[in-house]
């Protein structure tokens, strides 16, 4: 979802209205600067998607807003994205506990096939821990997308948009620069929701019928 903030005055809006132009894009945004055109949309159902487009826009009572859905192209399916929200409902205790759990388990099972190769055959072979990897990979990337979006994600109280957002921009380019198409993330300002950005403004296209409505 995707909300824009209207005049009374203003024509009732088109789609158009809900695709990023640089020439409108004059102040920061979490990820990126002015004048790039990456598109931010809301995600989830219908009613907490819509709720955080208005949230996201800081939406004041009175204010009238536009809002229209986006669907992610065919093409962008089977893209990669960074869900810096994997980790969101688990602890660090609960990744260092399944972590320490699984290397219990791969300890005690190869030292059991040791003491059986011994007792069968006479020596006993490397053990085989190639599957602790994956424990390692989940563990080191829930780790890292929980230190992000608690650490990091968090409401800065300065006017200064270019200083607060500073640290995600850098990030975002960072990520840009591994192929990745965009970032989901927690929304800051609406707990129960979570954004994604797209750093190709093409990747999603507005359907449906536009809503127009005053908050």
């Amino acid at each position: 979802m995707r909300a824009g903030r209207l005049r009374p005055a203003d024509p009732d809006p088109t789609y158009s209205r809900f695709i990023p132009n640089k020439d409108y894009i004059t102040e920061h945004n979490r990820f990126s600067p002015p004048g790039v055109e990456w598109l931010y949309l809301a995600i989830g159902n219908p009613c907490i998607a819509e709720n955080c487009a208005l949230k996201e826009c800081r939406a004041i009572a009175g204010e009238l807003f536009g809002l229209c859905q986006c669907k992610l192209n065919e093409e962008y399916s089977e893209k990669t994205f960074v869900d810096l929200t994997i980790a969101a409902d688990v602890s660090y205790e609960d990744l260092n506990r399944q972590l320490e759990n699984s290397a219990d388990d791969i300890r005690n099972r190869e030292v059991k096939k040791a003491v059986n190769s011994i007792m069968h055959k006479g020596y006993a072979k490397s053990p085989d821990v190639s599957d602790i990897k994956e424990k390692l990979t989940r563990w080191s990337a829930y780790t890292y997308a929980r230190l992000l979006s608690k650490q990091i994600f968090v409401p800065v109280e300065t006017e200064d948009k270019e200083l607060m957002y500073s640290p995600f921009q850098c990030m975002a380019q960072y990520f840009l620069s591994l192929g990745y198409e965009g970032i989901v993330y927690s929304s800051t300002v609406f707990p129960e929701g979570k954004n994604v950005v797209l750093f190709d403004k093409d990747a999603a296209t507005p359907i449906g019928k536009i809503i127009k409505i005053c908050v």
